[in-house]
């Protein structure tokens, strides 16, 4: 999608007092639609007064959909971040949306979390992952791993693990290739 400002667009939370300063008696109903496993499905839909309701006959709807877990709003708060995702596509679907038809909320979706690297995140461990699968016995991979003791402070735990894990399976290999010769 790009790169984009998210200032650029309306929360849903901005978009709702507008609808009632145009239908002062308007009803704004959500409804949980579906929910497999972790998805759910809410519809949102929008009646200009009670009268509308009893009819009903809707001004507008809106669908959404969201999956617990999927992104940092939806690890505790999927179900509510949906009904509001519904809430703010039928809002849009009458011309209450700003000046760009996404809400705020959907566009964070698009948009990746970023984060500077760190020191330890930039760390190359290559070097240290080739001399593991060169290693050509136990004693060169005791040797490996006593070097990566004072190197370790400089790794992400994910490249240390790595590295760990890279070390068990080289020395599993030289066991199994010792004990079969």
């Amino acid at each position: 999608m790009g790169n984009f400002n998210l200032d650029d667009y309306e929360p849903v939370h901005k978009r709702i007092p507008k609808f009632y300063e145009i239908h002062h008696d308007g009803r704004i109903i959500t409804e949980l639609v579906s929910s497999l496993a972790d998805t759910v499905i809410f519809k949102a839909t929008l009646f200009k007064d009670a009268a509308e309701l009893e009819k009903n006959l809707p001004l507008s709807t809106g669908y959404a959909t969201e999956t617990a877990g999927d992104g940092y709003v939806n690890k505790t708060s999927h179900l509510e971040n949906c009904e509001t995702s519904a809430i703010g596509r039928a809002l849009a679907n009458i011309g209450l949306a700003g000046d760009k038809r996404p809400s705020r909320e959907e566009m964070k979706k698009t948009k990746p979390e970023q984060k500077s690297p760190t020191q330890k995140e930039i760390y190359d461990i290559k070097p240290h992952e080739k001399a593991i699968d060169e290693a050509k016995d136990i004693k060169t991979l005791k040797a490996i791993r006593a070097a990566l003791g004072a190197e370790s402070k400089k790794m992400s735990q994910d490249q240390v693990d790595e590295l760990v894990n890279r070390l068990s399976i080289r020395t599993s290999e030289l066991i199994d290739t010792t004990e079969a010769g």
